[in-house]
Protein backbone atom coordinates (compact mmCIF):
# COMPACT_ATOMS: atom_id res chain seq x y z
CA UNK A 1 0.00 0.00 0.00
CA UNK A 2 1.62 3.40 -1.20
CA UNK A 3 1.39 6.11 1.56
CA UNK A 4 2.16 8.81 -0.12
CA UNK A 5 -0.16 11.99 0.23
CA UNK A 6 -2.15 9.16 2.29
CA UNK A 7 -4.27 10.53 4.80
CA UNK A 8 -4.75 8.41 8.35
CA UNK A 9 -7.38 8.02 10.96
CA UNK A 10 -7.24 6.27 14.07
CA UNK A 11 -10.07 3.87 14.86
CA UNK A 12 -12.58 4.20 17.42
CA UNK A 13 -12.92 1.85 20.59
CA UNK A 14 -15.69 0.14 19.34
CA UNK A 15 -14.08 0.05 16.21
CA UNK A 16 -10.75 -1.80 17.03
CA UNK A 17 -13.66 -4.42 19.04
CA UNK A 18 -14.84 -5.21 15.69
CA UNK A 19 -11.86 -6.02 14.00
CA UNK A 20 -10.17 -7.76 16.55
CA UNK A 21 -13.04 -10.33 16.36
CA UNK A 22 -12.57 -10.38 12.38
CA UNK A 23 -8.83 -11.36 12.87
CA UNK A 24 -9.35 -13.28 15.38
CA UNK A 25 -11.75 -15.15 12.87
CA UNK A 26 -9.39 -15.26 10.32
CA UNK A 27 -6.25 -16.64 11.65
CA UNK A 28 -8.60 -19.26 13.22
CA UNK A 29 -8.50 -20.29 9.26
CA UNK A 30 -4.64 -20.43 9.28
CA UNK A 31 -4.10 -24.13 9.52
CA UNK A 32 -1.13 -23.92 12.42
CA UNK A 33 -4.53 -22.20 14.58
CA UNK A 34 -7.29 -23.82 13.24
CA UNK A 35 -7.15 -26.49 16.09
CA UNK A 36 -6.08 -24.49 19.07
CA UNK A 37 -8.32 -21.63 21.22
CA UNK A 38 -6.44 -18.79 19.93
CA UNK A 39 -6.54 -15.18 22.31
CA UNK A 40 -5.92 -11.89 19.97
CA UNK A 41 -5.91 -8.73 21.38
CA UNK A 42 -4.50 -5.62 20.81
CA UNK A 43 -1.31 -4.61 23.49
CA UNK A 44 1.08 -2.17 23.87
CA UNK A 45 4.65 -4.09 24.36
CA UNK A 46 7.89 -3.05 25.41
CA UNK A 47 10.04 -3.79 22.45
CA UNK A 48 12.88 -4.88 24.17
CA UNK A 49 10.81 -8.02 25.46
CA UNK A 50 10.27 -8.93 21.43
CA UNK A 51 12.07 -10.70 19.54
CA UNK A 52 12.44 -11.30 15.89
CA UNK A 53 12.67 -14.50 14.30
CA UNK A 54 14.46 -13.13 11.34
CA UNK A 55 18.11 -12.23 11.41
CA UNK A 56 17.87 -9.71 7.83
CA UNK A 57 15.42 -7.37 6.46
CA UNK A 58 15.01 -5.89 2.73
CA UNK A 59 16.36 -2.27 2.66
CA UNK A 60 13.93 -1.45 0.18
CA UNK A 61 11.20 -1.80 2.62
CA UNK A 62 12.72 -0.69 5.73
CA UNK A 63 13.29 2.44 4.28
CA UNK A 64 9.44 2.68 3.37
CA UNK A 65 8.76 1.50 6.70
CA UNK A 66 10.48 4.34 8.04
CA UNK A 67 8.53 6.65 6.40
CA UNK A 68 5.30 4.90 7.58
CA UNK A 69 6.82 6.28 11.43
CA UNK A 70 6.74 9.51 10.55
CA UNK A 71 3.58 9.43 8.99
CA UNK A 72 2.34 8.16 12.32
CA UNK A 73 4.01 10.82 14.52
CA UNK A 74 2.95 13.58 11.89
CA UNK A 75 -1.21 12.43 12.39
CA UNK A 76 -0.12 12.37 16.11
CA UNK A 77 -0.50 8.46 16.23
CA UNK A 78 1.19 5.80 17.93
CA UNK A 79 3.38 3.45 16.85
CA UNK A 80 1.72 0.98 15.27
CA UNK A 81 -1.92 1.20 16.79
CA UNK A 82 -4.57 -0.30 13.88
CA UNK A 83 -5.90 2.96 11.49
CA UNK A 84 -7.69 3.68 8.02
CA UNK A 85 -5.75 5.05 5.12
CA UNK A 86 -7.56 7.30 3.02
CA UNK A 87 -5.84 7.55 -0.03
CA UNK A 88 -7.80 9.35 -3.41
CA UNK A 89 -10.81 8.78 -1.37
CA UNK A 90 -10.88 4.84 -0.75
CA UNK A 91 -9.88 3.53 3.37
CA UNK A 92 -8.12 0.86 3.77
CA UNK A 93 -7.31 -0.78 7.06
CA UNK A 94 -3.67 -0.87 8.02
CA UNK A 95 -3.06 -3.75 10.87
CA UNK A 96 0.02 -3.33 13.15
CA UNK A 97 2.91 -5.80 13.36
CA UNK A 98 1.77 -9.49 14.60
CA UNK A 99 3.20 -11.19 18.40
CA UNK A 100 2.95 -14.17 19.18
CA UNK A 101 3.37 -15.12 22.93
CA UNK A 102 4.30 -18.04 24.20
CA UNK A 103 7.58 -18.70 26.01
CA UNK A 104 8.55 -15.57 24.61
CA UNK A 105 7.37 -12.82 22.56
CA UNK A 106 8.18 -13.78 19.31
CA UNK A 107 7.01 -11.38 15.84
CA UNK A 108 5.30 -13.24 13.06
CA UNK A 109 4.75 -10.39 11.21
CA UNK A 110 5.98 -6.64 10.88
CA UNK A 111 10.06 -7.32 11.53
CA UNK A 112 10.85 -4.62 9.60
CA UNK A 113 8.09 -1.88 11.62
CA UNK A 114 9.47 -3.21 14.48
CA UNK A 115 12.86 -2.97 13.64
CA UNK A 116 12.52 0.87 12.15
CA UNK A 117 10.67 1.68 15.65
CA UNK A 118 13.72 0.22 17.46
CA UNK A 119 16.36 2.25 15.06
CA UNK A 120 14.41 5.60 15.77
CA UNK A 121 14.62 5.15 20.12
CA UNK A 122 10.86 3.90 20.24
CA UNK A 123 10.30 2.10 23.45
CA UNK A 124 7.14 0.70 23.41
CA UNK A 125 4.72 -0.26 20.55
CA UNK A 126 1.06 -1.68 19.64
CA UNK A 127 0.77 -4.68 18.01
CA UNK A 128 -1.60 -7.71 17.23
CA UNK A 129 -0.89 -9.90 20.03
CA UNK A 130 -1.72 -14.14 19.66
CA UNK A 131 -2.11 -15.93 22.52
CA UNK A 132 -2.16 -19.90 22.73
CA UNK A 133 -1.23 -22.62 24.77
CA UNK A 134 1.68 -24.99 23.78
CA UNK A 135 2.09 -23.42 20.51
CA UNK A 136 5.64 -24.27 18.82
CA UNK A 137 7.62 -21.59 16.77
CA UNK A 138 8.48 -22.47 13.19
CA UNK A 139 11.76 -21.21 14.16
CA UNK A 140 14.37 -22.90 16.55
CA UNK A 141 16.28 -19.45 17.40
CA UNK A 142 15.11 -15.73 17.63
CA UNK A 143 17.54 -12.72 17.31
CA UNK A 144 17.84 -9.84 19.00
CA UNK A 145 17.42 -6.22 17.10
CA UNK A 146 20.75 -5.33 17.17
CA UNK A 147 21.55 -8.71 15.52
CA UNK A 148 19.23 -8.09 12.25
CA UNK A 149 21.20 -6.98 8.86
CA UNK A 150 19.40 -4.40 6.92
CA UNK A 151 20.40 -5.74 3.08
CA UNK A 152 19.68 -4.66 -0.37
CA UNK A 153 18.53 -8.14 -1.43
CA UNK A 154 17.23 -11.07 1.21
CA UNK A 155 16.76 -14.71 0.48
CA UNK A 156 13.61 -16.44 1.18
CA UNK A 157 11.75 -15.54 4.66
CA UNK A 158 12.43 -19.32 6.06
CA UNK A 159 16.35 -18.76 4.79
CA UNK A 160 16.51 -16.22 7.22
CA UNK A 161 15.61 -18.24 10.11
CA UNK A 162 17.01 -20.87 12.26
CA UNK A 163 15.86 -24.21 11.69
CA UNK A 164 12.84 -23.33 9.63
CA UNK A 165 9.51 -26.15 10.28
CA UNK A 166 7.54 -25.33 7.55
CA UNK A 167 4.53 -26.98 9.17
CA UNK A 168 4.78 -24.67 11.74
CA UNK A 169 4.87 -21.22 8.99
CA UNK A 170 1.37 -19.22 9.80
CA UNK A 171 1.48 -17.01 6.77
CA UNK A 172 -0.27 -13.85 8.96
CA UNK A 173 1.33 -11.56 7.07
CA UNK A 174 -1.41 -12.68 4.49
CA UNK A 175 -4.12 -11.62 6.46
CA UNK A 176 -2.69 -7.94 6.78
CA UNK A 177 -1.47 -7.83 3.40
CA UNK A 178 -5.16 -8.78 1.92
CA UNK A 179 -7.03 -6.43 4.67
CA UNK A 180 -4.78 -3.85 3.10
CA UNK A 181 -6.07 -4.54 -0.18
CA UNK A 182 -9.65 -4.22 0.50
CA UNK A 183 -11.53 -0.88 0.28
CA UNK A 184 -13.82 0.16 3.44
CA UNK A 185 -16.83 2.20 2.17
CA UNK A 186 -17.26 4.86 4.77
CA UNK A 187 -20.52 5.88 4.60
CA UNK A 188 -21.37 2.01 6.02
CA UNK A 189 -21.35 1.31 9.35
CA UNK A 190 -17.65 -0.63 9.94
CA UNK A 191 -19.16 -3.76 11.75
CA UNK A 192 -20.95 -4.30 8.45
CA UNK A 193 -18.10 -3.64 6.44
CA UNK A 194 -15.53 -5.15 8.71
CA UNK A 195 -18.24 -8.49 9.03
CA UNK A 196 -18.60 -8.87 5.09
CA UNK A 197 -14.64 -8.61 4.37
CA UNK A 198 -14.25 -11.48 6.88
CA UNK A 199 -17.25 -13.47 5.15
CA UNK A 200 -15.06 -13.27 2.08
CA UNK A 201 -11.78 -14.13 3.42
CA UNK A 202 -10.33 -17.23 2.04
CA UNK A 203 -7.36 -18.43 4.13
CA UNK A 204 -3.38 -17.14 2.90
CA UNK A 205 -1.70 -19.28 0.58
CA UNK A 206 1.67 -20.85 2.01
CA UNK A 207 3.67 -18.34 -0.27
CA UNK A 208 6.28 -17.41 1.44
CA UNK A 209 8.95 -19.38 -0.95
CA UNK A 210 8.19 -16.46 -3.85
CA UNK A 211 7.85 -13.83 -0.68
CA UNK A 212 11.05 -12.73 -0.51
CA UNK A 213 9.98 -9.13 1.22
CA UNK A 214 7.40 -10.29 4.08
CA UNK A 215 7.48 -9.37 7.62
Amino acid sequence: MGLKNALLERLGGNERSILLEALCSMYGRIHVYDKRHIFVDLETLHLDTVKPLVHSVLRERYERVCELLEIFYHFQLRPYEPVLVRIEGAHRILCPPVVEIGERATVVDGSHRLLAAVAHGVDVAEVITIRSEQLPRPASRCFDWGDLRVEEEVDHWQDRTSDFSEDLFRPVVGVSAWLERQPINRQNNFDMEVEALCKSFGPPTMTFRQDKTSS
